[in-house]
C-alpha cells in the first residue's frame, strides 16, 4: 500500500511539474509577444498550402532586398492593426505609384503587394500555433494556462507538507523532543 502511495505521489509530482513548466513557457511567451512580437499569427494566406491561416510564423527581418521568386514572405496587411498574411512570391513589378511590389496569388488572383509591407521571409512555422496565442490572451486562457498550474503546485506542496506532519505524528522516533532527556533511542518503544 505504501509503495502504491509513493508511486502515485511521484506521478502527481511529475504531472504538476509539467504543468508548471507549461505555465512558465506560457508566461515567457506572453512577455516576449508583448515586448517584441516576434511571432506573427497569419490571418490570410495563399492557396498553395505552404502556410495556412492561424499558423504562427517567425520571419527573418531585413530580407526585403533579398527576396526571390518562390520565397514565402510575411506581409503586414495594409490599413490593419497587426494583421499579417503570408504569400509565396510569384514575381516582381512596379505598381502604378512606382512602388516595388511582389506579385502574390490571393483569392482574387495575382495581386501586387508593396515590398514596404514585407516583414520578412518565413523562417520558422508553427502549425496552428495562433490558436494557442489567441487563447492565452483571453481571460479564460490566462486562468487555465498560467494561474491554474501554480495553484496546483501550491496545493500539492501543502498536501505533501500536511501528509508529512501526519506521518511524523505516528512515529515516536521522529518525536524525540517529547521524550525525557534521560531516555535513549533504545528506551523508546515503536508501534
Amino acid at each position: 500500500m505504501e509503495e502504491r502511495e509513493r508511486l502515485s505521489s511521484r506521478v502527481v509530482f511529475v504531472l504538476v511539474m509539467a504543468l508548471v513548466c507549461f505555465a512558465i513557457f506560457t508566461n515567457f511567451l506572453i512577455i516576449i509577444q508583448s515586448l517584441a512580437e516576434p511571432f506573427k499569427v497569419i490571418r490570410r494566406s495563399d492557396e498553395n498550402g505552404i502556410i495556412s491561416e492561424m499558423d504562427v510564423v517567425v520571419p527573418k527581418a531585413g530580407e526585403g532586398d533579398n527576396l526571390q521568386v518562390g520565397d514565402v514572405v510575411v506581409f503586414l496587411e495594409p490599413k490593419s492593426d497587426g494583421v499579417y498574411s503570408a504569400f509565396q512570391v510569384q514575381g516582381f513589378q512596379r505598381d502604378d505609384r512606382g512602388l516595388d511590389c511582389a506579385l502574390v496569388m490571393t483569392d482574387s488572383g495575382l495581386q501586387p503587394v508593396p515590398l514596404r509591407d514585407a516583414v520578412g521571409k518565413a523562417w520558422l512555422v508553427l502549425p496552428k500555433g495562433g490558436f494557442l496565442l489567441d487563447f492565452v490572451r483571453t481571460p479564460r486562457g490566462f486562468l487555465l494556462c498560467v494561474i491554474s498550474p501554480w495553484i496546483l503546485l501550491i496545493t500539492y506542496l501543502i498536501s505533501g507538507t500536511l501528509r508529512g506532519k501526519r506521518l511524523q505524528g505516528h512515529n515516536p522516533l521522529l518525536r524525540r523532543s517529547e521524550a525525557s532527556p534521560h531516555e535513549t533511542p533504545s528506551d523508546l518503544h515503536t508501534l
